[in-house]
């Protein structure tokens, strides 16, 4: 795929999870990060079942059999494990099934971080330019 081929993103956009109920969901491009990052009240594991339960900001729980543990390294070489999950992630339209980090980032602007490898799926950042794909589907929305 030539760098033509590939959508374009600004700094930052809005983003759909509809498994976790997000709709338009604001997200800063971080081409940096390695993995994308959500804000979540709380991930735990359970020991019954041995499922991940999810809660968000609102209350709502999500439980999930497929997950793992991810090393993220913060800009000041801090390391952390983190749970992550596969989740849809719809952008232009279309749907990519990726891992995502869960954190707790209720003091970050953004809710979602989009990392490196949703931005392999084919996207170039234009750093000028916000709300590409937002506008994208505002203008075709029915």
């Amino acid at each position: 795929m030539k760098w033509t081929d590939k959508k374009q993103l600004g700094r930052t956009d809005h983003f759909h999870i509809p498994e976790v109920g997000l709709v338009h969901l604001s997200a800063r491009i971080d081409t940096g990060a390695a993995y994308c990052a959500l804000h979540c009240a709380s991930a735990q594991v359970s020991q019954e079942d041995n499922t991940l339960r999810v809660v968000m900001d609102n209350g709502a729980s999500y439980s999930f059999t497929e997950y793992k543990k991810i090393a993220v390294k913060s800009s000041f070489g801090e390391s952390q494990e983190r749970f992550a999950v596969l989740l849809s992630i719809s952008i232009y339209r279309q749907p990519y099934r990726i891992w995502v980090g869960l954190t707790a980032r209720e003091k970050m602007r953004y809710p979602l971080l989009v990392g490196r490898n949703l931005l392999r799926e084919g996207f170039v950042v234009d750093v000028k330019k916000r709300n590409l794909s937002y506008r994208f589907d505002l203008k075709y929305t029915v």
